[in-house]
């Protein structure tokens, strides 16, 4: 740049001048400063540290359009910080909604600088907003590799670990989450996501461990009572159920959601009454909440106070009306009020609702054996033939599509694998072995796109603790 250029009229130059910008930042008076800098940018129009300065100012004072005028200019000029123009462009996109944008700058920062830890933080907030798992998960992946020492480190794995418990993926999300436990050890929130990992994953003595400890290391939250309730209740320890449960309703009445699942198997314990007032605060939060209002209709039915109990049904009959025994229950009450055409009506409305259930049960009990038949069957041929008649009728599980796609590999019928996987994927996005039958059905078929599309998704939900 030349000396014309590099002096204004004063006969200080772009630098000196940007450093009283700087000092006048420092010492907080910022209009003066934007001020200096606009005069700058105005005298320099290519000088890049002006404009890169007065687009974070801009930033800071969300106004986003100058900010993306100042950013987009410092982005084309030979900044030694250039990845600091594209890193605040990204914001200005992402706070604009614009994610497309906000991504493709983020990623041009991380080109510059891939140590610059924030650009991959906003790139995972991208990836969110997109809602778009696998995108998502490719983030953090990318974020923890590219960045080990990351002072935000365990929060990110604790997050990633959420997300691959939402994916199904539990082996990864344990893996991930006890990464984060070895980073922070004394933090009971992470235990506590530990134990609804474990939970999620059937293995429910080790989640009431954890769970146990995340509130035994201070984590006092309504979500770990809530978890703690239901890990009890799986026990059959109704008492400490409900009493973890009364504690989730003190911190946050919205908390306790799972409250009725448990209620009508507990109408026998000894803590009836706590039970039953539990039942009553969820429903002031809950009111069309129907496993709580049956269960408090079942409440004032066992005890006689029968205008209360119908009243508690009538909601649910409205909310639910093909629930069979709430027409059972309106029938007995009725006819204990001297109703009796009402009670002819509810009862034959429970028999002509239980036949169909009862018809439902036989149809699943033929599905079942069908099933049994195929995995037995003397021949691939006599397998894939009952798999794609379930399949055909649409009563055919994710597991059943599966195993039909690995039997029309095995036949080499791999056009037809493809179909079986895919329609399982749509089911199942993130089924490990859907994945992995798609992937070789891509690879016989040649389908180079899709068998890269498949190994990627595959690579990201690798379990690192297997290694």
């Amino acid at each position: 740049m030349s000396l014309a250029v590099n002096t204004g009229a004063f006969g200080q130059s772009a630098p000196e001048q940007m450093r009283k910008a700087q000092a006048l930042m420092a010492s907080g008076e910022q209009d003066q400063a934007q001020a200096l800098l606009l005069k700058i940018v105005e005298q320099y129009p290519l000088y890049g540290p002006a404009r890169l300065q007065l687009g974070r100012v801009y930033v800071e004072s969300a106004e986003w359009e100058r900010a993306e005028v100042h950013l987009l200019a410092a982005t084309r000029l030979n900044l030694p910080r250039r990845f600091l123009a594209w890193h605040f462009l990204g914001r200005v996109y992402l706070a604009q909604g614009d994610y497309e944008k906000a991504g493709d700058s983020f990623r041009e920062a991380i080109a510059l600088a891939p140590e610059f830890a924030p650009a991959r933080l906003f790139l995972i907030e991208v990836a969110e907003q997109s809602e778009d798992r696998w995108e998502m998960l490719a983030a953090y992946r990318e974020a923890l590799e590219a960045a080990p020492s990351i002072p935000e480190r365990p929060e990110l794995e604790a997050r990633m670990a959420n997300l691959t418990r939402m994916m199904g993926a539990h082996e990864l999300a344990e893996c991930t989450v006890r990464q984060a436990i070895d980073a922070k050890p004394d933090d009971g929130a992470f235990y506590h996501l530990l134990a609804v990992i474990l939970q999620d994953a059937g293995r429910a003595e080790e989640a009431l461990t954890a769970c146990e400890k995340a509130i035994a290391l201070g984590f006092r939250a309504a979500p770990v009572y809530v978890t703690l309730g239901d890990l009890y209740h799986d026990k059959m320890l109704l008492s400490e159920s409900i009493a973890a449960l009364g504690r989730a309703i003190e911190l946050d009445p919205e908390a306790a959601e799972s409250i009725a699942s448990f209620a009508l198997s507990s109408l026998t314990t000894d803590d009836y009454h706590a039970l039953r007032e539990l039942l009553r605060k969820h429903i002031e939060t809950h009111p069309d909440n129907a496993n709580t209002l049956y269960s408090l209709a079942v409440m004032h039915l066992r005890e006689g106070e029968l205008g209360e109990s119908e009243a508690l049904f009538v909601r649910v009959e409205k909310l639910v009306p093909r629930r069979a025994q709430v027409h059972y229950n309106l029938a007995l009450i009725y006819s204990r009020q001297g109703r009796e055409a009402d009670a002819r009506i509810a009862m034959n409305r429970f028999r002509e609702l239980k036949a169909e259930e009862d018809e439902e049960w036989e149809t699943q009990n033929r599905i079942h054996a069908r099933r049994i038949a195929a995995r037995e069957a003397p021949s691939p041929d006599d397998a894939i033939r009952i798999y794609s008649t379930l399949a055909k009728e649409g009563v055919a599980a994710v597991d059943d599509l599966i195993a039909l796609g690995k039997l029309s590999l095995e036949t080499e019928r791999n056009d037809q694998a493809l179909i079986w996987f895919r329609e399982a994927l749509e089911r199942e996005p993130y089924n490990k072995q859907g994945l992995e039958g798609l992937a070789h059905a891509a690879k016989a078929l040649e389908q180079s796109d899709l068998l890269l599309q498949c190994q990627k998704h595959l690579e990201l939900l690798e379990n690192p603790c297997h290694k």
